[in-house]
C-alpha cells in the first residue's frame, strides 16, 4: 500500500555485491549476451505454452531495463516488440554499466 521511490545513482555508488546478486537473481548471462538470452525465451515460451502458472520469464535485464525506462508495464505483443527494439538500442548506446545503474 506504500509507493516506492526509486532514485537514480552510479554504479561506482552501489555495492559490488549488489549488482552482482542482481545478475546471480535475473540474468546470470548478462555479462555474456547482448540484450536477449535466446535459452531462456525458450524455455518461458515452452513453460508458457504447456500452460499453468508461469514461475519465470525470460526477460534479461537489459529488456526489464527498456521497458521500465521507456514503456508500460503489463503484455501484450505490442510492448513486447517496443522492448526488443529498445533493449537493441540500450545495449548499443548505453552498454552494460549504464544498464545495471
Amino acid at each position: 500500500g506504500r509507493s516506492v521511490t526509486k532514485d537514480w545513482m552510479p554504479l561506482s555508488q552501489i555495492d559490488p555485491d549488489m549488482a552482482r546478486a542482481a545478475i546471480a537473481a535475473e540474468d546470470s548471462k548478462f555479462c555474456a549476451h547482448r540484450g536477449f538470452d535466446v535459452d531462456a525465451i525458450a524455455a518461458a515460451a515452452l513453460r508458457n505454452a504447456s500452460g499453468g502458472k508461469i514461475i519465470r520469464g525470460g526477460s534479461t535485464i537489459s529488456q526489464q531495463t527498456a521497458k521500465n525506462a521507456f514503456l508500460w508495464q503489463g503484455g501484450g505483443y505490442l510492448r513486447k516488440g517496443l522492448e526488443a527494439w529498445f533493449t537493441v538500442l540500450i545495449e548499443a548506446i548505453w552498454g552494460k554499466r549504464r544498464i545495471m545503474e
